[in-house]
């Protein structure tokens, strides 16, 4: 009985199945095995807390119960509770040593946590059971990933994940393989298959965006990733990198937007600046960004003390940009009554500037100070 339960799972009739393992729980209400099975169905069902208060129960009632042990850690594992779901493991493994299924998931704990050396020592004692299972196979293709082996890692998880087609791990393994492999169209195809069980993935997102933006396909990058922009909470990197598709893809007014936002929550990010004057400057707005442009100037030369400093030893990059300045300003940055055009500062370079200033240009120029006045 218990079984046609979880073929009904499989199939997924998820409420039939939910209603038949409460029968059987209402039926043998101190069954282990009707627990586990409403377990199970609670977990598909989306009830993860009652799934795991139910089969606790079921330890409580039968400690030495190896199956009861093994869900309890899947569901924990599901929760992210790592550390309990290894013991639960243990407890599954000292119940029945047989237990194939806990000996693959400690393994797979083990590769989590980069301890390749008990993946290995875990992955020999599932073989011992099965040696011809194809998540032994699985496991050896994730250790050869893991080890550096990228094309023995796909010949061996290419045909186990056609033998488990929906496992999330060995789909990513999988698609892990492809892209070192530089497949990059395969491993698309594997990311968007999990992306298709597992919508709510958001890292899966931000790697086939990755994977689109190097096959040159920025827009579509882009469009990847908008379900998570559009979701409250977006982070700040991830809203910088989108809008650096939408610039790449030529889409400068969608990327403004997620620049204003970025820019709303750290000011003095320069990428971000940079990336909003660009993207003004493609849509047309150039005075926008000109102020723009102006103002991340300052943020990097510091503080001007009003624009009364000029020194005859200044590079020639900084006078460029003070000149900028000066022609956005309308005025010569010592303040003289001219306006700048008709300064003879801005006309001279910086290391060859003469030492008796012509008249009307530079009065006077102190060498241990630095400064000079306009006349």
């Amino acid at each position: 009985m218990y079984d046609q339960i979880i073929e009904t799972l499989r199939r997924g009739d998820t409420a039939s199945a939910l209603d038949q393992a409460r029968a059987a729980v209402a039926e043998a209400p101190e069954d282990p095995g009707a627990l586990r099975v409403l377990a199970l169905a609670l977990q598909q069902a989306g009830e993860p807390e009652e799934a795991l208060a139910t089969v606790e129960r079921g330890i409580g009632l039968a400690p030495q119960d190896a199956d009861l042990h093994f869900v309890h850690a899947t569901l924990l594992m599901g929760r992210q509770r790592l550390e309990e779901a290894r013991a639960a493991l243990e407890n599954a493994t000292s119940a029945n040593p047989n237990q194939f299924g806990a000996y693959i998931l400690q393994s797979q704990l083990a590769l989590g946590l980069g301890d390749l050396e008990e993946a290995g020592r875990l992955r020999t004692l599932a073989a011992r059971i099965a040696p011809d299972h194809p998540w032994v196979q699985a496991i050896d293709g994730m250790l050869a990933l893991r080890a550096g082996d990228a094309e023995g890692a796909l010949a061996l998880l290419a045909p186990a994940a056609d033998a488990v087609p929906g496992d999330p791990q060995v789909r990513l393994a999988l698609a892990m393989a492809y892209l070192q492999n530089g497949h990059l169209a395969f491993a698309e195809q594997a990311l968007r298959g999990l992306l298709g069980d597992n919508g709510e993935a958001n890292g899966l997102r931000v790697l086939l965006a990755d994977l689109m933006r190097r096959q040159d396909r920025p827009g579509e990058a882009f469009d990847a990733l908008q379900p998570q922009l559009s979701a409250s909470g977006a982070p700040h990197a991830l809203r910088v990198y989108a809008a650096d598709l939408a610039l790449l893809a030529g889409r400068s007014q969608d990327a403004l937007p997620l620049l204003r936002e970025a820019l709303a929550e750290r000011p003095g990010d320069g990428h971000v600046l940079a990336a909003i004057g660009e993207a003004w400057q493609r849509s047309g707005d150039r005075a926008d960004a000109m102020a723009r442009s102006m103002r991340r100037s300052r943020l990097r030369l510091g503080s001007m003390r009003s624009g009364r400093r000029a020194c005859a030893s200044t590079t020639a990059i900084r006078r460029r940009r003070w000149r900028w300045w000066i022609a956005g300003s309308g005025r010569c940055p010592n303040r003289c009554p001219r306006r700048w055009r008709a300064c003879a500062w801005p006309t001279w370079p910086a290391t060859r500037m003469p030492r008796r200033p012509r008249p009307n240009a530079w009065s006077r120029c102190s060498r241990a100070t630095g400064r000079a006045r306009c006349g």
